[in-house]
């Protein structure tokens, strides 16, 4: 930096070579804080980035002796030369207004925590003990400075500093209120009578007197990132030489000390405050103020401080006579004021428990993710929580060059939080087509008209906009019209927004199910006249529906991957419960209706897993628009699975788990809105519910199966799934069949099959080689029925050549058929020793059965297409669109499972898989008996069963009756719950292993 006459100097950090050039130069603003704007300068030359922080005086007129930066570098610079006093080191101070307008100074920039909550919530006890133990010993080090030592014996006059004080803040007081300025209050000129009656007799002479920081707290200290040490004092503007018991009081007025004099300590603090206050108020009412909207309330936060002043010296004594029934460490203030904005709206809810800003650890664990390179992942310590992830996604779609620069590093640095403004309280918002909010086009001669200028007016109320409570939500994307006569669709757009820009007006935080949804935080924002530049439009007027479904599928991804971690950190603390606590002389994990309920929600839970990763896997080859089916199914999935799940928790937990002792309650609230963030469930996108059109006119096909041909990127089970789903379809050949589901190739996979089934030997024998069936010329069928999978694996593996000739073979080909003999009339059956090829037996039951649901689906669909209820289609109710939805969204998880469990068996061995077997043998079934359950009006107990019970439905009698396959797909679909085991045999082995894994 260039210095003056006016400019002092320290040694400033050099660029490293002089070949280097300055490549960027980036300016932040810190908004913490009600005083001195500072900034933090980032310098990026060649591959070094050198930050530091410029700290200045405010603009426009001041109050005498205010703001004064000059003494903040002049203590800091004394104490960071001849001290041990932690403090930033400062490089220069220039104090030529015409640099940038005011006097300022540069210092270093410290990289540490800083907490903003002197309740340290989040930390542990032995935690808070450390800081606090570090707090005192700053302020320690800092009374025991020898001023004369260091240059600052001359920084202020040591005696009388509180009556001093008094004068100098009633002042200041006066000053600031009155006429066109904040309103007087005549409580705080009383104060100053008070105080300045009981004026300590210590104070006159000085027997307590030395360097005094004038603003000393938990949130003025940097402490080192890892450890609980102070690095750095900030914030010295009010510092001078005088009363130490000032900083003492000051520091702990939450703790009262039975000291004499310790009233009017702790009401001079307020009573400082309170002129601090109208203070910065009144440079808001003049439009200098460096705290934006936090400024604005600085009137009331000052009145707030007067009572409170009053009250404290009401007090008989300044201990209480009880233990306080708040937290002790609670400002009074935002008690106060927190109690008071709650009153006014009727009494509706006073929390006792207030927001917590920003979680302590939060930044530094961000720092230290960034370090590793988990960054911009999926949570906010790694700096993607919501609503940032799809704003960000949305500013790099459609955001220009400058917008990216402005906003989009930011947020992707985590410097900075955003919050997205779409929701309105007077219209169903999930319909974006209803939305109000005016964005109007500004000229300087007509405000009235739209068309041309060089910014836009925004005018309207949105409320749920989340993100915008969080402390460092810098940006808002509010969706709202600019055009109301336009097309439905081209009438909205999408504009980036200052949160800072005058006339947003954060009407009040709302509540999620009584929870205070701190710091994410959603707001009811009001929006007054809010002018924006014309550049931040994003991607041009009329483009704001667009950009909206743009950034829906990725955010429902987000959401749904974050509520498949809720749920299974409910699974977790459920089992860890039920392995500790004792109901009726047992462990709860001992109870057979836990074991059974405890599988079904692992089920369930990798289920929904497996949608979400196949939804991202589609998101990523083929785009937002194709995807958007499956993505609609997770979207309506995972929050109800989580629900499940979490409900299941908190039952275990019993009524600690409705309290705030666990994280349950919270987690299964924010698991319920996400059935309505993003879209509510029944507002899916259409291809959710829209029923597959069948090409045939003939009522059993053909149908569209849910897979690309063969020819494509598929494992064979999808081949083998496909293949087997004709076999219930009975198609009138197997050239049909083919041409269908191999896209009419001529090739027949036979040749390939016989390599594997015999060539090979039972070593080199894959459990994908039932994907090639084998083509017998002029079948009607393929020669994979039920029990001849299963009994020619055994053959396989386990017989001699002379058996594989006389029976292999045979079967094979289809010229004979076989049976299994295993249950017996006497016993239970279910218990018997395992046979290891039944594994791969009940695989390729699981694979019929998902052809079995995939068909009752298409004749349900066929039949609403035809028949009609009540004057219109049966497929036109909204009844029938929600079910064919919902079965659609189950059939899709157990296929899902079902191919899961086929590759782990696959790459594992069967004792490796046995889980998901387990979970396929439950799944399977049950979906293929819902659909046909639903068709002969049973009440369906399983998951699966909605699929097929629709189907019969829709059919009404005939569905019962053999003019359909359906009743015959019903029974056939029935035996198999029982075959191979029953459920609750493979419901206690998921149960067992979802302990072990527990214990382990």
């Amino acid at each position: 930096m260039t210095t003056s006459a006016t400019t002092r100097e320290l040694p400033f950090p050099a660029i490293s070579s002089p070949s280097l050039r300055l490549r960027a130069f980036h300016l932040l603003y810190f908004g913490h804080g009600q005083s001195n704007p500072t900034f933090l300068i980032e310098v990026i030359s060649g591959s070094s980035v050198n930050r530091y922080v410029l700290r200045k005086k405010p603009p426009g007129k001041l109050l005498a002796s205010a703001h004064a930066v000059e003494r903040e570098f002049q203590v800091l610079q004394a104490l960071g030369l001849h001290t041990q006093v932690p403090v930033p080191k400062v490089f220069c101070l220039c104090t030529d207004s015409s640099v940038i307008g005011t006097p300022f100074y540069i210092m270093e920039y410290l990289d540490g925590r800083m907490f903003l909550d002197p309740r340290l919530p989040g930390l542990a006890a032995n935690r808070r003990r450390e800081v606090y133990r570090a707090t005192a010993a700053a302020l320690a080090s800092l009374h025991s400075a020898d001023v004369d030592a260091i240059g600052l014996g001359k920084f202020g006059r040591r005696d009388n500093y509180c009556k001093r004080q008094v004068e100098r803040w009633a002042r200041q007081y006066i000053a600031s209120t009155g006429e066109g300025k904040s309103d007087r209050n005549p409580k705080m000129l009383a104060l100053a009578d008070w105080l300045r009656q009981h004026i300590p007799v210590e104070d006159s002479l000085g027997e307590t007197s030395g360097l005094v920081h004038g603003d000393f707290r938990v949130d003025n200290l940097v402490f080192h990132p890892t450890e609980d040490k102070v690095i750095g004092i900030l914030d010295w503007e009010l510092s001078t030489l005088g009363n130490q018991m000032c900083d003492v009081a000051y520091s702990c007025m939450r703790k009262p000390w039975p000291l004499a004099q310790w009233k009017f300590y702790v009401a001079f603090s307020m009573f400082r405050g309170a002129s601090i206050y109208a203070g910065v108020h009144s440079r808001w009412i003049m439009g200098n103020a460096s705290g934006g909207e936090r400024a604005q309330r600085a009137g009331r936060k000052a009145n707030l401080l007067v009572e409170t002043a009053w009250s404290f010296i009401g007090r008989k004594s300044v201990l209480p006579q009880h233990p306080p029934s708040y937290s002790t460490g609670q400002d009074p203030l935002e008690r106060l004021e927190n109690e008071s904005n709650h009153l006014n709206e009727g009494g509706k809810f006073v929390p006792i428990y207030h927001a917590l800003d920003i979680h302590p650890e939060e930044e530094n664990l961000k720092e230290l993710a960034k370090r590793g390179g988990l960054w911009n992942l999926f949570i906010p310590v790694f700096n993607c929580g919501a609503p940032d992830t799809g704003n960000m996604e949305v500013l790099l779609r459609y955001g220009n060059k400058e917008q990216l620069q402005e906003w989009l590093i930011p947020l992707l640095e985590g410097k900075i939080r955003s919050g997205f403004a779409m929701t309105e309280p007077q219209v169903a918002s999930s319909d974006a087509t209803n939305i109000e909010c005016s964005i109007k086009r500004f000229m300087t001669n007509r405000v009235s008209s739209y068309r041309e200028g060089d910014s836009y007016v925004i005018n309207g109320k949105k409320w749920w906009t989340s993100g915008a409570m969080d402390p460092r939500c810098k940006l808002l994307i509010v969706m709202g019209k600019t055009d109301f006569t336009g097309p439905k669709h081209k009438q909205q757009s999408m504009i980036l927004v200052d949160i800072h820009t005058p006339g947003i007006h954060v009407k009040r935080p709302l509540t999620v199910f009584g929870f205070d949804d701190a710091p994410h935080g959603h707001a009811e924002i009001l929006f007054e006249n809010v002018r924006v530049p014309a550049k931040n439009i994003l991607l041009g007027e009329g483009r704001g529906f667009e950009i909206a479904q743009g950034r829906l599928g990725p955010g429902r991804l987000h959401h749904c991957l974050r509520l498949i971690g809720a749920a299974e950190r409910g699974m977790q603390m459920m089992i860890q419960r039920a392995l500790k606590r004792r109901t009726f002389g047992k462990l709860i994990a001992e109870h057979g209706s836990f074991l059974s309920d405890i599988a079904k929600c692992r089920i369930d839970l990798e289920q929904t897993r497996l949608l979400v990763l196949e939804a991202a896997d589609q998101l990523d080859r083929l785009g937002n628009k194709e995807a958007r089916g499956i993505l609609a199914m997770a979207k309506v999935a995972a929050p109800n699975m989580a629900l499940k799940v979490l409900d299941m928790a908190m039952q275990v937990h019993g009524a600690a788990g409705l309290s705030s002792d666990t994280i349950l309650a919270h987690l299964w609230a924010t698991s319920r809105t996400l059935r309505l963030a993003d879209g509510p469930d029944e507002d899916g996108p259409p291809s959710s519910k829209q029923p597959y059109t069948c090409t045939g006119k003939e009522e059993w096909g053909p149908i569209l199966l849910p897979y690309p041909s063969p020819s494509s990127s598929l494992s064979l089970y999808s081949i083998e799934i496909a293949l087997v789903t004709s076999t219930w379809l009975q198609f009138d050949s197997a050239a049909r069949a083919k041409e269908l589901l191999f896209g009419g190739r001529n090739e027949s996979p036979i040749n390939k099959s016989w390599d594997c089934f015999l060539g090979a030997g039972p070593a080199g024998l894959s459990n994908l080689g039932y994907g090639y069936l084998c083509e017998i010329m002029g079948r009607s069928v393929w020669a994979t029925q039920v029990f001849n999978c299963g009994d020619m694996e055994v053959l396989l593996r386990y017989g001699n050549k002379e058996q594989l000739q006389e029976w292999l073979i045979p079967l094979l080909e289809g010229k004979i058929r076989s049976g299994f003999a295993m249950t017996e009339p006497q016993v239970a059956s279910s218990d018997a020793t395992n046979i290891e090829c039944s594994i791969e037996r009940q695989l390729h039951h699981c694979l019929r059965l998902i052809g079995a649901a995939e068909h009752g689906m298409q004749m349900m669909v066929q039949r609403a297409l035809k028949r009609r209820t009540f004057g219109k289609l049966i497929a036109e109710h909204g009844s029938f669109l929600s079910d064919i939805a919902k079965c659609r969204i189950d059939l899709e998880q157990t296929r899902l499972l079902v191919l899961e469990a086929a590759d782990q068996l696959d790459r594992l061995c069967n004792k490796e898989a046995r889980g998901i077997l387990a979970m396929a043998k439950v799944a399977a079934p049950n979906l293929a008996l819902e659909v046909l359950d639903m068709a002969m009006q049973v009440a369906a107990p399983n998951l699966a069963l909605k699929v097929l019970d629709m189907a019969m439905q829709v059919h009404g009698a005939a569905g019962l009756s053999s003019d359909t396959i359906l009743a015959h797909l019903w029974a056939t679909t029935r035996t198999l719950r029982l075959a191979d085991g029953p459920d609750e045999v493979y419901l206690g082995t998921i149960a067992k292993l979802e302990l072990r894994r527990a214990k382990l």
